[in-house]
């Protein structure tokens, strides 16, 4: 008589990452053949201001083409966060189940930060200004995120991330977002200043509370 012993299947900690590199391609692939002439012109943001100004009406912000995208952003700042905690010794960038929780931490705060921004934007009557605001951090954060994903990628499958690198990489991309968000804050200069108080408590509520809270979310109560 022939005895199987079943034995438990061992499988990769990071079975999980080329899923999340895979879909990240495809809606990269999608925005690019659904919108072709859109995603060529987004191609060239760095060099051009034509999308921008093309591209600046509020109805944009709920697009197809800005939800894959936003994905893709959220993909990409995940697995960079996931590599920080790693170098850091919180947790492995492979915690399929701590990923999860940083993604959903990034697209909560992010919610929050909109919901935030449409009441404030009602109460104050400026509700036009600030759906074009949020539509120019979108799209310049998009656009970091997109240039990102293949660096975050490639950095998941090498063994040892050098530390000059991850922070470099870290405060080019704080850099980035703080030059775009002041290029945002540009364009609609004369509003601001016109509603400064306002303005001041939009900043301490709205731009910088959720950012706190994913912070202490994610590192101060770790699994």
């Amino acid at each position: 008589m022939i005895f199987w012993q079943l034995l438990p299947r061992l499988q990769d900690p990071g079975y999980w990452v080329p899923y999340v590199v895979l879909m990240g391609i495809l809606l990269l692939a999608l925005a690019r053949n659904v919108f072709e002439a859109r995603f060529f012109e987004f191609l060239r943001m760095a060099f051009s201001d034509k999308y921008i100004k093309v591209y600046r009406d509020p109805s944009y912000l709920l697009t197809s083409y800005s939800i894959f995208l936003f994905i893709v952003q959220l993909c990409s700042f995940s697995m960079l966060i996931m590599l920080l905690l790693d170098h850091l010794g919180i947790t492995e960038r492979t915690n399929l189940r701590y990923f999860i929780r940083v993604f959903v931490m990034l697209f909560s705060g992010i919610l929050i930060k909109f919901l935030l921004d449409r009441i404030l934007g009602v109460i104050f009557k400026f509700e036009e200004m600030i759906d074009q605001f949020n539509l120019n951090k979108l799209t310049y954060r998009s656009y970091v995120g997109m240039l990102l994903f293949p660096l975050v990628c490639a950095l998941f499958f090498v063994d040892h991330v050098n530390n000059t690198l991850l922070y470099s990489l870290i405060i080019v991309i704080l850099s980035i977002n703080l030059i775009t968000y002041l290029l945002s804050l540009r364009n609609y200069q004369n509003a601001v200043f016109g509603k400064f108080l306002y303005f001041i408590l939009y900043l301490c509520l709205v731009e910088f509370s959720p950012y706190l809270l994913i912070y202490f979310l994610i590192l101060k109560n770790p699994f």
